[in-house]
């Protein structure tokens, strides 16, 4: 693989010129005083950048980010996602002992697999999905915050400042509550 870089003034954003190079190499190069670089793919690899290509691509990494901190939490996959969408439109308009067990098809597939009730699987859900929704909020919050300032920014080092997030930092805001992993 190749390392394709975009070198820029740390101060003022301006793009001084370009690195192309093996792997890992361009964290190895001499760089003018005052310079720092950006990896981007190859089609961003030009001069002069395109400051809302880098945008998008920056954005796109932001997004990457979210989604590998959300995974610690939740699976992502698409069978996943939309079945939690099902389940909770289910359990907002369940009420027991008053709906028809077939208006509810994920909760009572979910009843007849674990050998207990709708109104046991939609508690059941209700409290694992109310653990998820403040550092899933967070997390969304977060990015979609950084990538309004990708988007603001208007040269190479703005971008990259903007894009900072400490994951790490961020999720250490939760309260012991709100850190259950479902």
């Amino acid at each position: 693989m190749t390392d394709y870089a975009i070198i820029y003034d740390a101060t003022t954003g301006t793009q001084i010129g370009n690195y192309m190079g093996p792997d890992g190499t361009t964290a190895i190069q001499t760089l003018p005083p005052g310079a720092i670089y950006m990896l981007v793919p190859v089609d961003l690899w030009v001069t002069p950048v395109s400051i809302p290509a880098v945008q998008a691509h920056v954005c796109t990494q932001i997004d990457a980010g979210a989604d590998a901190v959300a995974s610690s939490l939740i699976t992502l996959s698409p069978r996943r996602v939309q079945t939690a969408i099902a389940i909770k439109e289910e359990c907002d308009t369940y009420v027991a002992g008053t709906s028809t067990d077939a208006k509810f098809p994920f909760l009572s597939a979910l009843a007849t697999a674990n050998g207990t009730t709708l109104a046991q699987e939609q508690t059941t859900f209700l409290t694992e999905y109310a653990a998820l929704v403040p550092p899933g909020a967070l997390i969304n919050a977060t990015a979609e915050a950084a990538k309004r300032k990708v988007s603001a920014a208007t040269n190479l080092a703005a971008i990259a400042q903007a894009s900072q997030i400490n994951w790490p930092a961020v999720m250490a805001t939760l309260t012991p509550a709100s850190k259950t992993t479902v």
